[in-house]
């Protein structure tokens, strides 16, 4: 029962020590950093790591707002694809600034 106890409040103490360092963006900033290096270079490999398991982390903790960010970056992709509307210049008469015909 003891061994429990302690079990619990280590995990609790490394839990809320975590949580104030906050190495998850840490990580990432790094692995941003490294990811350049090409595909000789340990640490491109030792980011893409931590690349994968910040992706499966994001599916695993928060799968509804990933597959929203996923539907609109399509979306986004698919209107950046679609031309842009014409462009009407209505010209105003400068005393009454009313669009004149």
């Amino acid at each position: 029962m003891t061994a429990a106890l302690i079990a619990a409040v280590a995990a609790l103490a490394v839990g809320y020590v975590a949580g104030r360092y906050g190495p998850g963006p840490r990580l990432l900033s790094w692995a941003e950093d490294h990811a350049r290096g090409g595909w000789r270079d340990p640490a491109n490999w030792a980011a893409q790591v931590i690349f994968a398991i910040a992706l499966a982390w994001m599916w695993t903790v928060h799968p509804r707002r990933t597959l929203a960010n996923v539907r609109t970056w399509r979306e986004a992709a698919r209107r950046a694809a679609e031309p842009a509307p014409q462009l009407r210049i209505r010209r105003t008469d400068p005393n009454t600034e009313e669009p004149t015909q």
